[in-house]
């Protein structure tokens, strides 16, 4: 897969894990995995919002852009490189004729697609009477390196896959009240609304297959370790990042036409 950008062709590839990782610790970045979004206060029993929202009260889950020049440190891992960073930066916003890393972002995003998302309010509505609390929204993002080889060109493309939303507790209220409406409402101790992003379009469908078969592909062997000769898989995260990466590569991967009959 290529994308265009002014006149340069950049490939899509896949990041492997531990890059990943490490990508995912820049702050700009980290800004869009966990957002706040809404706040209710349970004296003045009112709630506001944290963030922009459309004039249909929906959430944009914009793209990201980082430019990560990566070097190891003493424990294999990835690190940032600053100064090649910075200088990746510079050189591709020029290559590409953009006047900012935003300008470049922009134009990703009429390529990719800017999904929206609203707050399920109803699904954390039984904490309105008790409690003040804070929704927050988490995005996971599939990773993917936009290179150009030929000038020395690469950045990381983050596109939003999943969202979930999950009750920040700031002030239970009355203590036993709370006990009680939880004991009724157990979901609430867990993340609300879980939902795969749909495709937005071809660019968007096919960079994040390249992403997530990344992912399949180093996830799949530890799996299969982990269960063999009839073993359940025991480790919980393991288990939710391989079916959460599974369940969005066959929610948005093409689905077969049925053959057309004489």
């Amino acid at each position: 897969m290529k994308i265009k950008l002014n006149k340069l062709e950049f490939d899509v590839l896949g990041v492997p894990g531990p890059l990943r990782n490490a990508l995912l610790t820049d702050p700009t970045i980290m800004q869009g995995v966990w957002r706040r979004v809404w706040e209710w206060d349970h004296v003045a029993q009112e709630g506001k919002l944290l963030t922009q929202v459309t004039e249909k009260k929906a959430l944009p889950l914009p793209n990201g852009l980082s430019f990560f020049v990566p070097k190891k440190t003493a424990d294999g891992s990835y690190a940032v490189n600053q100064g090649p960073s910075k200088l990746m930066a510079k050189r591709f916003v020029e290559q590409v004729g953009g006047k900012s890393v935003a300008d470049v972002l922009g134009a990703l995003q009429k390529i990719m697609g800017v999904p929206m998302r609203t707050i399920p309010y109803d699904q954390f509505a039984p904490l309105n009477p008790i409690s003040s609390y804070a929704i927050r929204m988490h995005t996971e993002f599939n990773v993917v390196q936009l290179k150009e080889a030929s000038r020395n060109l690469s950045g990381y493309l983050f596109i939003p896959g999943q969202v979930v939303f999950v009750a920040e507790v700031k002030d239970k209220g009355d203590e036993a009240a709370f006990d009680a409406m939880l004991a009724e409402n157990p979901k609430l101790a867990q993340a609300q609304n879980a939902q795969i992003v749909p495709a937005q379009g071809k660019a968007n469908q096919n960079a994040r297959m390249i992403a997530l078969a990344q992912r399949i592909g180093e996830l799949r062997p530890l799996v299969e370790a982990a269960t063999e000769g009839g073993k359940p898989l025991e480790d919980t995260n393991l288990r939710n990042a391989f079916g959460r990466t599974v369940s969005e590569w066959r929610a948005i991967a093409p689905k077969e036409q049925p053959t057309a009959k004489a």
